[in-house]
C-alpha cells in the first residue's frame, strides 16, 4: 500500500505549484484551461468570496447565460445558501472536470464541499452545491496530503490553540499522539507557525516515504511528514528542523571566495557575483555558462530573470507618487479602488507596502494553470485580490504578500495614468541609467544571445528566456515578471541610496537582504549594509542549490 501511495503522490506533486524565493512557474502563459472556463470559475469564486447581495446580482448579469435563470429570486436564494455552506472552506481549492463543465472543490480540515458549474463558451447555465459528502468518506492520499500541507502553510496567522486542536482531532494519527507528549506536539506546531509567518517561498518534495514541506525565509525550515498507509491517511510521523545544510560550513571572505566559487562551478553553478566594499576594490567574477548547450560562458553583461525583486521597483514608484503629493501612505485603498469590501475598509497603502495588509500571498486560481505566467488583466487581479479572505485584520500582524504589491502596481497605474512599466521606465529606469531592465515578453531590441538561459527545473520556451514567456501577467505585475543585468541592478540601488526623496533614500540605505527566483531557473540575491558592504548574485540555475552560499553571503555582509 505504501508504494502505491508514493507513486500516486508523485503524480500529485508534479501538479503542485512550487513557489521559490519570490516567484512561481510550471508552464507557458498560453497553456491551461480554456479562457471561458477560467473566466467562469473566476466569476463563481469571486461571488462566493463576497458577502454583499450586489455581487450576486452582478454575477447573474455578467456570468450567467442569457435565459439561464428562470426564477431570479429563487436562484439568488440558492447562491446565498451556497455561500453560507462553503464559508471558511479555503484551505484547499481545486478544479475538476465534469461532463457538463467543472467542479470547484473547496475544503478545510476534514470538511469538503463541491460546487458544480454547468458551462460552455457562451457562459454559465447553472451553479449548484453537490450533496455532502460528495466523495468517498475515506478520501485519497492526495486529498489528505493536500489538506495537511495547506494547514501547515497557512498556520502562521492562526490561533495556536485552535491549530493544535485541529491537528489533535483531524490530522495526527492516534499512534503519533500516543508516542509524543502534548508539550512536544505544541512545540512542533509553534516552530511551523514561526517559519510560516516569515516564509517568502514554499517548496514541496517527496523523499522516500516522507513528504517534505520547506518554508523558505531568512533561513529554511523543513517539515517532514509520514502518513498512515490506509484511510484516512493521518500524519503518523512529523519532524520540524531548520535547514542550513552546508551553510554552517561556509564562512565566506574575500580570501576564500574564489576557491568556493571554483567548487560550486565544479558542481554545475552558473552565474555572476559582485562584492562592493568601501574599504577595498570591487570583486567581480562570472562562473559557468549562460547557455550550457551552446557552450557560451558566463559574463557580467548578460540579462537574467530577477524573480520578485521588482517589489523594490514598486515600492520606489509608490514613494515617488507620495513625494509628488499624488497619494498619502495612510490613505485607505477604498479612495483609489471601487467596491472595496467592508473587511478591507481600514486597509491603507502603508499596510500594503509594509506587509500589514492581511492579504494572502498570491491570488491565482486553480484554473490559471500556471500561477506565474498565465495571463489575467488588471481588473481581474483587482477583483480577486480585494475579494480574498484576509488572513488577519489590516495592521494587526505582518506577512509577506505578493498580492499586496500587485495591488500597489495597479495603484501606480490608476494614479499616474500610465502603464506600470512606462511609469518605471520614465521615473526610475531612465534617471538611474538602467537600459536593460524589462518585462517578460520584451526583448528591448537586444539579441537573443544577450539573455542567460534559465536552468530549470521547468523549461519554458526555446530557449528558456524571459522574452519567450509571454507578457507579464497581473498575477505577478509589481511583484515579479521582469529581467535585468548586474550593472542595471547596481544602478537601481545606487539611485535609491542617493535619491533626494527622503523616504526612498532611507529605504535603500537601510541594511537589506533580498532573494528572488523562479522555477524556470533564475536566482537573484542582494545584500547591503550601511557601511558600504554589498553583494549581488545573479544565477541561471535552480536556486534551491544555492541556499548555503546565499546564507554565507548574508552573514558575510550583515553578520550572524
Amino acid at each position: 500500500m505504501l508504494n502505491t501511495f508514493i507513486f500516486r503522490l508523485k503524480a500529485f506533486l508534479a501538479a503542485v505549484v512550487i513557489v521559490f524565493g519570490l516567484g512561481t512557474t510550471t508552464a507557458t502563459a498560453q497553456q491551461g484551461p480554456p479562457e471561458h472556463v477560467r473566466r467562469s470559475v473566476d466569476a463563481v469564486f469571486q461571488m462566493l468570496n463576497a458577502t454583499d447581495a450586489a455581487s450576486i446580482d452582478s454575477f447573474v448579469e455578467t456570468a450567467m447565460k442569457d435565459g439561464a435563470v428562470a426564477n431570479l429570486s429563487e436562484f439568488t436564494r440558492r447562491l446565498q445558501q451556497i455561500r453560507h455552506e462553503v464559508q471558511g472552506l479555503r484551505d484547499d481549492v481545486s478544479v475538476e472536470a465534469d461532463p457538463d463543465g467543472v467542479r470547484l472543490v473547496l475544503s478545510s480540515g476534514n470538511r469538503e464541499r463541491v460546487v458544480r458549474i454547468v458551462l460552455d463558451e457562451a457562459g454559465i447555465s447553472d451553479v449548484m452545491l453537490l450533496p455532502e459528502p460528495s466523495r468517498s468518506s475515506q478520501g485519497t492520499p492526495e486529498d489528505a496530503i493536500r489538506g495537511h500541507i495547506r494547514a501547515l502553510e497557512t498556520s502562521g496567522h492562526k490561533n495556536s490553540d485552535q491549530l493544535l486542536a485541529e491537528f489533535e482531532t483531524t490530522r495526527w494519527s492516534r499512534s503519533f499522539i500516543d508516542s509524543t507528549t502534548a508539550e512536544a506536539r505544541r512545540e512542533l506546531l509553534q516552530n511551523v507557525q514561526a517559519a510560516a509567518r516569515n516564509a517568502n517561498g514554499i517548496l514541496l518534495d517527496q523523499r522516500g516515504d516522507e513528504v517534505v514541506l520547506t518554508l523558505e525565509g531568512a533561513t529554511a525550515v523543513e517539515v517532514r511528514l509520514r502518513l498512515e498507509e490506509s484511510a484516512p491517511f493521518k500524519i503518523s510521523g512529523m519532524a520540524v528542523e531548520e535547514v542550513r545544510g552546508a551553510a554552517e560550513a561556509i564562512s565566506l571572505s574575500r580570501e576564500n571566495i574564489d576557491s568556493v566559487l571554483d567548487g560550486m562551478a565544479a558542481r554545475g553553478f552558473s552565474g555572476v557575483l559582485r562584492l562592493n566594499s568601501s574599504a577595498g576594490p570591487r570583486y567581480e567574477r562570472a562562473v559557468g555558462f549562460v547557455d550550457r548547450s551552446a557552450g557560451r560562458a558566463s559574463d557580467t553583461g548578460y540579462v537574467f530573470g530577477i524573480g520578485s525583486t521588482p517589489i523594490d521597483f514598486t515600492a520606489a514608484a509608490v514613494l515617488l507618487l507620495e513625494d509628488a503629493g499624488r497619494i498619502n501612505l495612510d490613505d485607505p485603498v477604498s479612495k483609489y479602488f471601487e467596491g472595496v469590501p467592508a473587511d478591507k475598509s481600514a486597509m491603507t497603502i502603508r499596510h500594503l507596502l509594509t506587509g500589514q495588509s492581511g492579504l494572502p500571498d498570491f491570488h491565482g486560481l486553480p484554473t490559471d494553470g500556471d500561477q506565474d505566467l498565465a495571463w489575467i488583466d488588471r481588473g481581474t487581479a483587482e477583483r480577486r485580490i480585494l475579494g480574498q479572505e484576509l488572513i488577519f485584520s489590516p495592521g494587526a500582524d505582518r506577512a509577506n504578500s505578493h498580492s499586496a504589491y500587485v495591488l500597489l502596481a495597479a495603484l501606480v497605474e490608476r494614479v499616474s495614468g500610465q502603464e506600470y512599466y512606462d511609469f518605471l521606465k520614465k521615473s526610475i529606469f531612465e534617471p538611474a541609467g538602467m537600459r536593460h531592465t524589462g518585462m517578460y515578453g520584451m526583448d528591448l531590441g537586444l539579441p537573443v544571445e544577450t539573455f542567460a538561459v534559465g536552468g530549470g527545473p521547468n523549461m519554458v520556451g526555446d530557449p528558456n528566456i524571459p522574452p519567450n514567456w509571454g507578457r507579464t501577467s497581473w498575477l505577478i505585475m509589481g511583484s515579479g515578471g521582469m529581467f535585468s543585468t548586474l550593472d542595471d541592478m547596481q544602478r537601481f540601488y545606487d539611485w535609491g541610496r542617493s535619491n533626494p526623496v527622503a523616504a526612498i533614500s532611507a529605504r535603500y540605505n537601510a541594511p537589506g537582504f533580498g532573494v528572488g527566483g523562479s522555477d524556470r531557473g533564475f536566482y537573484f540575491v542582494h545584500v547591503y549594509n550601511p557601511n558600504g558592504e554589498e553583494a549581488f548574485l545573479m544565477a541561471n540555475v535552480d536556486g534551491r542549490s544555492l541556499r548555503a552560499f546565499t546564507d554565507g553571503l548574508r552573514r558575510m555582509i550583515l553578520g550572524d
